[in-house]
Formats: structure tokens, sequence, C-alpha cells
């Protein structure tokens, strides 16, 4: 399963145009989504996971997107 290209379809239709792969845990593949031109200060990022299934769910709890943005800059 391409996980990568289900992500950047799910951010195309958000208007994302940044897909990151963060990391893979418990069977679940994180994705970090931007947009290429955004406001400083926008918030919280945006992370979904990917199931084996290929299900898209958004990351809500903060320690996890924590975890996953800082997994992101950890692979750089």
């Amino acid at each position: 399963m391409d996980y990568q290209k289900i992500a950047e379809e799910y951010a195309n239709k958000g208007g994302h145009d940044i897909v990151t792969h963060c990391a893979s845990k418990n069977g679940y593949e994180y994705f970090r989504l931007n947009y290429s031109e955004r406001p400083k200060y926008l918030g919280l990022p945006l992370v979904i996971k990917i199931d084996l299934n290929g299900k898209i769910q958004i990351v809500t709890e903060l320690n996890m997107i924590f975890w996953a943005v800082n997994q992101s800059k950890n692979s750089r």
C-alpha cells in the first residue's frame, strides 16, 4: 500500500501542499500536512495517521502530535 500517495490525496483535498512522513508506530504511518505559504503562527500542525487498511484519522492528542513532529525533525 502506498501510504505517501494516500496522504498526498488527502492533503490535496484540504488545500495542503506539503506532506512529510514522520514515523511508523503500532501499525500506523504518521504524516504531517502543511502549506507552502502559511502564516508563521498558525497553531498546531496537522498530523494524520493511516492504518493498514488505508483509513485516515486526524491525530488530536497533543503528545502524539508533538511526538510525530519530533520524529520528522529527527529523521532529516
